[in-house]
Order: C-alpha cells, then sequence, then structure tokens
C-alpha cells in the first residue's frame, strides 16, 4: 500500500470498468532505476503503467514524458500532486515549468493530495511552506486547469485564501472487499476472546503516542476488561516504539499485543472484519483524505479519533454515526454496517466534474 499510488490505480480501474481509456504515468518513481512500462492489476483491470525512475534527469524523464504522452493523445491529464513524491523535502519548484513543456495544449486536472504544511513552527517549517504555496499557485496559473480538486473542505478553503477555485472530490478505501478464510494471521485474531482494537498504518509517536496510550489506559480503568491491540504495518523504528510502550504502559495481564507485520490489501480486509474498532490517526480536519480511516469505515468498522475532542469538528460525512471521540463508545456499539465503497461514487463525480 503506497497512498496516491494505490488511489490513482483504483480509481483508474474503475474508470476503465466504466468505459474510459486510462493509461498511468509515474514521472519520478524513486523505487525503479530503469524505466519499466508494464500491465499492471488493480480491482481484476488491467492498467497500463509507465514508470520513469527517480535517478534520471529531469530533462531525460520529462522527453521521455512527452513521447509517451503524445503517443497516447490523451483527452485530459490529470496530476496527482503530492509535493513530496517529486521533491523529498516537498519543495518541487520548476515542476510547473517541466509541466508545461510536455504540451501547452493538453486540458489539464489537478488534485491536490497535499498542499503546504499546514502548522509550520521553525522558520524552516514556514520558509518550506512559503515555497509550497508559490509552486501551487504557480502550477495553477500556469496549468490553467479546466478543473481542480482537493479531498477534504479544510484544504479547499485553504486554496481559496491563494485565489485558486476547487471542489472537493472525496477520497475512498485503499483496502477493497474481501473475505479470506484461512490465514496464519486470522487464525490467530479468531482464538482471541476479547474486543480487538486494530491500528494499521504509520505508528504513533510524539503527543499522538500520548494520546493514544492514555486513551487505552483509561479504558482499562473505566472496564477493566482484557483487550486486545491489532497493530498492522511495516517494522520501523516508530512501530517497535509504539509495542514497546504498549507493553510498559498498559497492564500485559489485561492486553494482549498481536504484531501482523505488513498485510496484502485481502489480507486486510478480513482482518478488519475480526477487530471491534479501528483508531484513526488523522487530525479532524484530514479525516477525509485518510486512506486507511475511510477503508475501515467502508468495512462498518466503528473507528475512534484521539485527536478528536468534538464531533463537530469533522467535515466528513460518510458514516458519521461510526465515529467516536470516546473509546469505550465506539467498543459498546454494535451494529456493524455491511462493506459499501466510495470508489464508484467518486469515479462518477470525477467524470462529472470534468465534463460540466
Amino acid at each position: 500500500m503506497d497512498g496516491v499510488g494505490d488511489y490513482t490505480r483504483r480509481l483508474s480501474a474503475e474508470l476503465i470498468r466504466i468505459g474510459h481509456r486510462v493509461d498511468i504515468l509515474a514521472l519520478n518513481d524513486r523505487f525503479i532505476s530503469e524505466e519499466s512500462e508494464v500491465v499492471q492489476l488493480a480491482d481484476g483491470t488491467e492498467l497500463r503503467v509507465l514508470r520513469l525512475p527517480g535517478n534520471w534527469s529531469n530533462i531525460r524523464r520529462f522527453n521521455r514524458a512527452k513521447k509517451w504522452i503524445m503517443g497516447k493523445n490523451p483527452e485530459v491529464i490529470s496530476l496527482q500532486f503530492v509535493p513530496y513524491s517529486f521533491h523529498r523535502k516537498g519543495v518541487p519548484v520548476g515542476i510547473d515549468q517541466f509541466l508545461l513543456w510536455l504540451d501547452r495544449n493538453y486540458r489539464w486536472h489537478i488534485m491536490f493530495h497535499e498542499l503546504w504544511l499546514d502548522n509550520p513552527n521553525r522558520f524552516v517549517q514556514k520558509a518550506v511552506a512559503q515555497i509550497q504555496q508559490f509552486v501551487i499557485s504557480r502550477c495553477v496559473n500556469r496549468l490553467k486547469p479546466v478543473k481542480v480538486n482537493v479531498s477534504v473542505p479544510y484544504n479547499k478553503r485553504r486554496l481559496q485564501s491563494l485565489g485558486i477555485a476547487s471542489d472537493v472530490l472525496e477520497i475512498f478505501g485503499n483496502i477493497p472487499d474481501s473475505r479470506m478464510r484461512r490465514h496464519l494471521v486470522l487464525d490467530s485474531l479468531k482464538k482471541i476472546n476479547a474486543q480487538k482494537l486494530l491500528f494499521f498504518g504509520l505508528a504513533p509517536r510524539g503527543p499522538y503516542l500520548t494520546l493514544v496510550l492514555n486513551g487505552l489506559a483509561g479504558l482499562l480503568k473505566k472496564t477493566g476488561k482484557h483487550f486486545c491491540m491489532v497493530i498492522v504495518g511495516a517494522d520501523s523504528p516508530n512501530k517497535s516504539a509504539f509495542i514497546q510502550a504498549l507493553q510498559e504502559s498498559l497492564s500485559q495481564e489485561r492486553v494482549s499485543i498481536i504484531d501482523c507485520g505488513y498485510l496484502n490489501s485481502d489480507t486486510l480486509s478480513s482482518v478488519i472484519r475480526e477487530c471491534h474498532v479501528g483508531v484513526a490517526r488523522s487530525d479532524p480536519q484530514f479525516l477525509g483524505k485518510s486512506g486507511s480511516a475511510i477503508a475501515m469505515l467502508e468495512h462498518g468498522l466503528p473507528i475512534w479519533m484521539p485527536k478528536l475532542t468534538d464531533l463537530q469538528l469533522v467535515e466528513y460525512s460518510f458514516r458519521r454515526h461510526l465515529i467516536f471521540t470516546d473509546l469505550n463508545e465506539a467498543l459498546r456499539f454494535s451494529d456493524r454496517s455491511e462493506y459499501h465503497s466510495l470508489l464508484p461514487g467518486v469515479a462518477r463525480q470525477f467524470i462529472s466534474q470534468l465534463t460540466d
């Protein structure tokens, strides 16, 4: 799972399914060292993907991209904008000039998955945020897109502060429905006779880790019941520190921890079904751009938001009844909903906004 990459592949597959032609270009792929043009599967649909290595020079990558795009003759080029995918510090200065170099006559669409740093404190962070705003403004002014999208209302207001009009295009979950019956992880989970809390993605740290630990400790104090913490994610120092903090802060007699490691989406979908509550990492204003939180909601799993103090702060309408500020209340919720994917609706909305 790689966030925007999964989003792009799944949205493209759905657009193909409803009758459109879509190809994908990875313009700055830091995971390869040689050009790769492959056919990938997403949701059972074949996608043609050109991947250009990040270790190539800009001129070489953009010359190759221009030649490839001219051969496709697209009606619209959709730029899935994530500044850190073009520059490791999130300041891709000049990206607008290179994109214009591709061709000045194409119709452009921009989806801003990320904008500028939203809470810069140090001088360097404030400088980075200013440069990011400049790059965003230049991209819009030079490309003159037919439509600009963001995933949450908060980012729409931020773009408005720069004089850029945009519309919200909601994010769908990054874990499609699957019902695996046998897997070592699933077998272990089914043997545990306790309520299971799911945490998947980047491990908590800093103030957020403190919020999570305090919430779990409060649950133990209030209920005294045994529960199981199910952790899904690749190994990392932060994940090891998270597990160690859980072991040191909580009663090991009443809390069990299962580290599932990295799971493919099919297995993770089934794990979500085995759990009782998911832990959302998002700040309230960014819930609508969290693929992991939305995936849990699509699966009908109640979510606990440790950073949330008031549900009114969440500008998100899908299954609001499954969003909780109190962990104990989330665990008491028993009216589990069936799986419902937002993807088909998002794909239709995407096409509708481009053709308005």
